[in-house]
């Protein structure tokens, strides 16, 4: 009876271990298929397309424009063109901080978001240096003179209408 105990608890013992190698082979293939997923995806990459005007609505050409990750790393420091354009391509999709500066204006820092497979088209209004209320003033200024510049009729000007 021992030698069939023995041969019982053998053929136990050499089940166990097969079971146990069988299983850390998936084990370690699944962990092998995910991570060659995680660390090697290509994740979706985009561009930004950025527009940088004066508050009256000219390209300001020659602006610094950083663009900065996440953690505000930079990613990238160029100029825009005569248009008044940046443009970046191949860039990991995610949020983005642009900070744009040029002399004589005030420096604009603003967050972009990039989605995969896009280009996210941005504009940016560059306001002169001084105070913000002088900025105002010039802006509301320069439409007030167009609407107080407009010549009106004989009629207008007596207070009746035609």
């Amino acid at each position: 009876m021992e030698d069939k105990e023995n041969k019982h608890d053998l053929l136990m013992k050499r089940a166990q271990v097969l079971i146990a190698i069988l299983v850390g082979v998936v084990t370690l293939l699944v962990g092998v298929y995910n991570a060659k997923n995680t660390i090697f995806a290509k994740k979706g990459q985009g561009a930004v397309s950025v527009l940088v005007q004066s508050s009256k609505r000219q390209p300001v050409a020659g602006a610094s424009v950083e663009l900065l990750n996440s953690q505000n790393a930079r990613i990238s420091m160029a100029q825009t063109d005569l248009d008044g354009k940046f443009e970046k391509e191949k860039l990991e999709a995610g949020n983005y901080s642009l900070k744009i500066s040029k002399s004589g204006f005030e420096t604009e820092i603003t967050t972009i978001a990039v989605d995969p497979g896009r280009t996210t088209d941005f504009s940016l209004i560059l306001r002169a240096n001084g105070s913000p209320m002088q900025s105002a003033i010039e802006e509301v200024g320069a439409s007030w003179i167009k609407t107080v510049g407009t010549p009106k009729s004989k009629t207008e000007e007596k207070g009746t209408t035609p």
